[in-house]
């Protein structure tokens, strides 16, 4: 952004967590495109990470867990039905 005060445009999908520092905004102005009003001369826009995405890792992370610890489960399972069944 060259001039402050002066509205300026993004070309970057708009989405809610987009935080920008030297700057007021951001404003959606298209779907491809946001807009900024410059309060220093040096802007950066920037996604930053949400608790939601934390979550989601969290749940993730305890899923593969869980369905691995399954397949060793049912593999010692089986493993013990055979050697019972001889």
């Amino acid at each position: 952004m060259s001039r402050i005060g002066v509205p300026g445009v993004i070309k970057a999908s708009y989405f809610p967590w987009w935080h920008v520092a030297g700057a007021q905004g951001p404003w959606r102005i298209a779907p491809n495109a946001m807009d900024v009003v410059p309060t220093t001369h040096h802007v950066v826009a920037s996604v930053g990470p949400r608790a939601i995405d934390a979550v989601a890792r969290g749940i993730s992370i305890v899923a593969i867990v869980g369905a691995v610890a399954l397949l060793l489960v049912d593999r010692r399972r089986r493993n013990a039905a055979m050697t019972s069944a001889r």
